[in-house]
């Protein structure tokens, strides 16, 4: 990937995060999902670059994680909205 790509990521409030919060281990969903993502979601409220984060994260069909602010289910329910706007 070249160097323009990463542009958002060098700009985006987690980048010296540790990983471990933007990909709990508990099912999506749950009160331990939400207690081991809320450090991710925390630093997603007031990233600059969080709509390119949920962009890529839709585009790249991410399965895994907090991306953009969101969990998996969030992003998986976006897509079926668009998919019926389109329709």
């Amino acid at each position: 990937m070249n160097r323009a790509a990463l542009r958002w990521q060098d700009r985006a409030a987690c980048r010296d995060s540790s990983p471990d919060s933007f990909f709990p281990v508990a099912a999506p969903g749950t009160d331990a999902y939400a207690e081991q993502a809320a450090e991710a979601l925390k630093a997603c409220a007031g990233c600059p670059v969080r709509l390119p984060c949920l962009g890529y994260a839709v585009s790249a069909r991410e399965t895994w994680g907090v991306w953009g602010g969101t969990s998996p289910a969030e992003r998986g329910t976006g897509r079926e909205s668009l998919k019926r706007g389109a329709a």
